[in-house]
C-alpha cells in the first residue's frame, strides 16, 4: 500500500505546529482563507537597533502619506496605516490585487527614547522612523582621575 502525501498540506501542518510552539505567528500565512492583505499586514515592519537609536521600516504599497499615523511616547511606538481601495465611479473590477487595509502595530522598547528628536519619512511607500536614544541611556567617557 503506498501513501501519498500533498506537499501543500505537508507544509501547512509543519507551519501550524511551529505555530503552536511561537503562539500562532505562522498560523495564517498559508491558509488560503485569510486575505492576502491580512497576512502582509501581519509581517509589517523591521526594528534594528543601530547603537545610538533603532531604525524602523516598514513597506507600505499603496499607503498614502495621509494614511499613516504614528504615535510615539518615551517606551513605545504605535504605527497605523490605512489603504482604502475603490473603483472610478462606474467600473466594476473583476479581479483586484491590492485590498482595503487598516492595520496598527505598537512596538514596546526596554532602552527608553527621545520622543522629541523622532524623524519619520516616507518614499515611494516606505516608512522609515529614526528612533534616537535618550541621553541618559547613552554610554559616556570617565575620565580616570590619578590620586
Amino acid at each position: 500500500m503506498y501513501v501519498h502525501y500533498d506537499s501543500i498540506d505537508s507544509q501547512r501542518a509543519a507551519l501550524n505546529l511551529i505555530g503552536r510552539h511561537f503562539g500562532g505567528n505562522f498560523r495564517n500565512f498559508w491558509n488560503p482563507a485569510v486575505p492576502a492583505a491580512a497576512r502582509a499586514a501581519s509581517q509589517m515592519g523591521l526594528l534594528r537597533d543601530m547603537g545610538d537609536h533603532y531604525l524602523f521600516t516598514a513597506n507600505l504599497p499603496g499607503v498614502a502619506q495621509d494614511g499613516v499615523e504614528l504615535e510615539v511616547t518615551s517606551s513605545e511606538l504605535t504605527v497605523k496605516a490605512s489603504r482604502k481601495v475603490s473603483p472610478p465611479e462606474g467600473f466594476a473590477p473583476l479581479r483586484r490585487e491590492r485590498q482595503s487595509l487598516d492595520h496598527a502595530r505598537t512596538l514596546r522598547f526596554g532602552t527608553p527614547i527621545d520622543p522629541d528628536a523622532v524623524e519619520a519619512t516616507m518614499k515611494q511607500g516606505a516608512l522609515t522612523i529614526k528612533l534616537p536614544k535618550a541621553a541618559e541611556t547613552k554610554p559616556r567617557s570617565i575620565e580616570v582621575q590619578v590620586g
